[in-house]
């Protein structure tokens, strides 16, 4: 929900609430639900075990998203607004809720994409634990220092 339609919603509640608590009206209407859909169809994200992923990986600063939704009921409330984030925040976190994200051995998410095993790569991205921070390059040069290591390291049978 963009802070034009959030500011709608909150004026058409003021009217209709009077002296009332806006935010109270609003849960009881499930605007808290309709709130977070809106802002997963923006900004989509996962949860799982407690922690937000994106496509890019783990959300490392959840205070982010936070102030993001305090950011956008600070124009509507006068008292209560940082409880409130907080109390939205909550509900994001049920709303995006996935049990487990799935393990694939199969492929390596890095910074720009997915690359197969196989040697395909694939430039869109997916919900994952371990994307790495790094580009893949297909024309890049074998890294002939590190493989002249590892052979060092272990038997060329092994390798």
């Amino acid at each position: 929900m963009n802070a034009e339609n959030l500011s709608k919603v909150g004026s058409r509640l003021v009217k209709r609430c009077g002296t009332r608590d806006p935010f109270s009206i609003a849960r009881q209407l499930g605007i808290e639900v309709l709130f977070c859909e809106d802002f997963l169809a923006e900004h989509p994200m996962v949860c799982v075990d407690g922690s937000f992923f994106t496509v890019e990986g783990r959300v490392a600063d959840e205070e982010g998203i936070r102030k993001q939704i305090y950011e956008m009921l600070r124009p509507h409330f006068t008292s209560g607004t940082a409880r409130r984030a907080t109390t939205l925040l909550e509900t994001l976190r049920l709303e995006a809720y996935t049990p487990e994200l799935p393990i694939q051995e199969d492929r390596i998410h890095v910074a720009n994409g997915t690359l197969f095993l196989s040697g395909a790569f694939c430039t869109e991205k997916e919900f994952c634990r371990n994307r790495l921070p790094v580009n893949y390059d297909p024309t890049a040069p074998q890294p002939v220092t590190w493989l002249r290591f590892c052979l060092t390291c272990w038997n060329r049978r092994t390798f």
